[in-house]
C-alpha cells in the first residue's frame, strides 16, 4: 500500500519556471553543475534537490524555495513547509550485530 506521503508529485512549478526562460534540461543542468537526468528527476518529483543546488536554482531564478516548488508540504497538522533532504542510506555490516551498533552508527 502506498501511504500518502510516498506519492510521487511532479514538480510543476520548477518545469515552468524552466520553460519561461526557453531552457531545455540539459541547459539548466549545465547552467547549475549537475546532469540533465538529475534535472529530470527533481522535476518529475522523483528526488528534491541538495540544499547547496536548492541554493543554486532560488538565485539562477531569482526565486525562493516554495515558489520553485523546493519545499515538500507537510500535511501533519503543521501549516509551514517544510525543506527535505536527500537522505542518506545507513551503513550497515552484516558482520557486527545490531545489539553492537551503537546510536550514532558504525563508526570506522
Amino acid at each position: 500500500m502506498v501511504r500518502e506521503a510516498d506519492k510521487v508529485v511532479p514538480n510543476r512549478r520548477l518545469t515552468c519556471e524552466r520553460l519561461r526562460q526557453g531552457w531545455s534540461q540539459q541547459e539548466l543542468a549545465h547552467l547549475v553543475g549537475t546532469g540533465p537526468d538529475t534535472v529530470s528527476r527533481w522535476e518529475r518529483g522523483l528526488n528534491f534537490p541538495h540544499p547547496s543546488m536548492c541554493k543554486k536554482l532560488c538565485e539562477l531564478f531569482a526565486k525562493s524555495p516554495q515558489e520553485l516548488g523546493l519545499v515538500k508540504e507537510d500535511t501533519a497538522g503543521d501549516d509551514r513547509p517544510t525543506l527535505t533532504f536527500p537522505s542518506l542510506p545507513q551503513v550497515y555490516d552484516p558482520a557486527i550485530p545490531l545489539s553492537q551498533v551503537g546510536d550514532e552508527g558504525l563508526v570506522g
